[in-house]
């Protein structure tokens, strides 16, 4: 008999189970503070430079194109 090439799968049930023990919750809120602070550090620190060339508009030269004074 040949062996499959094919892995077997594998079911995963999940389940959500609420907890409202202030342990869990205090390590999760400092974890989110201690990421937006480090988000913050990183955001801060860039330097933004923007350059827009000007743009200039000559619909008349754009062929079909109709004006409204034409």
């Amino acid at each position: 008999m040949q062996e499959s090439s094919l892995n077997a799968l594998e079911q995963v049930r999940m389940y959500s189970i609420p907890i409202s023990d202030s342990r869990v919750g205090e390590p999760i809120t400092w974890y989110l503070k201690a990421l937006q602070g480090a988000v913050d550090v990183v955001w801060e620190n860039i330097e933004w430079n923007y350059v827009f060339s000007k743009i200039e508009r000559r619909l008349d030269k754009i062929k079909g194109h109709r004006t409204a004074q034409s």
